[in-house]
């Protein structure tokens, strides 16, 4: 089905926020939420943000009313949201405020959503990417009548709400591995700095994109660092050089790795046996146990909010830029555990594991599904007689 191509402009009028001089601290701490890249891509609808600010701030930032799609084009590319309320924004956000009276706003958000791939390639190659107002108003998007686009914004809610109750209960597993360390560590043990039964800790090093090969050895980035598993998707590989720096970066099995640097700082995992030659990045520390502890307890206990990532969010309370150092990372605590007590809460969260890594391949497969279900909606191709 062919529809019209239209310019994002053409539905709406599209605003670029800004952030009020901090030297007035009139314009701060009222009822208007302060809308940053933080809170959006979490919900599709935003009526709260960590700042706010009153009336007068939100004059010169510029006020949104209820219904506008907001989207990142400074930084994190393509997330996006509606707004629930009178927002406004900052700079790294631009909205559109769209005309309803020719195009729904939750069609408009969906097919904001397609667009990161587009943008990330958009942006000129600086440290921060970056799509100006302009080149973001002359994106082009489809315009089927109003009529089929909330029939479509409706399909593709329901999908999304099937999707967000998969990531929902990702995060109540996660939320039970910490209880049951809790209730097990909670009381009666002291801590030990981790850095006392570490015989290695250590990054990778710069400059590996130049080995990157079709095979040979597995490459281990910062995106293939999940939480307490080592991911399988677009895997990179290196011919390895010979030399200090590259056995330096080289991991063996039972090391854990944290990233340090980048969007992705605290996420842990460990090097399981089916991983043969491998080697990290310099956004990736590795760090090589003792006897004392079990790479596995260690993760685990570095992954929880309350426990290990709440050390490692206030190691980097005031930094310009977010990132860990090795000597933060020696310096972290955990309980001084028995390893006979460490085994018993592996064993006792294993069924749990089992039940989080079916949970998150499901969680893959719907994203791919939720992706495939949108390009395809946005081609003509859904069936919508049923959709009410």
């Amino acid at each position: 089905m062919s529809w019209p191509l239209v310019q994002l402009k053409d539905i709406g009028n599209i605003v670029t926020g800004s952030t009020p001089s901090k030297s007035k601290p009139e314009y701060f701490g009222s009822d208007i939420p302060f809308i940053s890249p933080s809170e959006l891509g979490k919900s599709i609808y935003v009526d709260k943000a960590k700042q706010s600010l009153t009336e007068a701030g939100g004059k010169v930032s510029r006020l949104l009313p209820k219904n506008t799609v907001m989207v990142c084009c400074i930084g994190s590319l393509g997330k996006a949201a509606i707004t629930a309320t009178q927002v406004a924004t900052n700079q790294q956000i631009n909205s559109i405020i769209v005309d309803e009276t020719i195009a729904d706003p939750l069609f408009v958000y969906f097919y904001c959503l397609t667009l990161k791939p587009l943008l990330e390639a958009m942006a000129p190659a600086t440290t921060v990417a970056i799509i100006n107002k302009t080149r973001f108003s002359e994106l082009k998007m489809p315009l089927p009548p109003l009529s089929v686009q909330k029939k479509i914004a409706m399909a593709l809610e329901k999908a999304d709400t099937l999707r967000g109750q998969c990531h929902q209960m990702e995060q109540e597993l996660n939320t039970l591995a910490q209880s049951v360390f809790l209730d097990m560590f909670g009381d009666g043990y002291s801590s030990t700095e981790l850095g006392l039964y570490t015989s290695v800790i250590t990054s990778g090093s710069r400059g590996w994109a130049k080995y990157y090969s079709e095979n040979g050895a597995r490459f281990i980035r910062s995106l293939d660092v999940q939480m307490n598993y080592i991911g399988t998707k677009d895997i990179a590989y290196v011919d390895a050089p010979l030399g200090k720096e590259a056995e330096r970066a080289r991991v063996q099995h039972g090391d854990v790795l944290l990233t340090i640097t980048g969007s992705r700082i605290g996420r842990v995992c460990w090097v399981t046996e089916d991983i043969d030659e491998a080697y990290i990045s310099q956004h990736v520390a590795l760090l090589r146990l003792s006897d004392k502890f079990l790479p596995e307890f260690v993760s685990y206990f570095l992954s929880m909010p309350a426990l290990g990532q709440r050390q490692i969010k206030k190691a980097q309370y005031g930094q310009t830029k977010p990132g860990l150092n090795l000597t933060q990372i020696k310096g972290f605590t955990i309980p001084d555990v028995p390893i006979q007590e460490q085994q018993k809460f592996l064993e006792t969260i294993s069924a749990n594991n089992h039940i989080k890594r079916l949970n998150s391949l499901n969680n893959s497969n719907i994203e791919s599904l939720f992706n495939s279900l949108m390009q395809r909606a946005f081609k003509g191709e859904l069936e919508l007689k049923d959709v009410a």
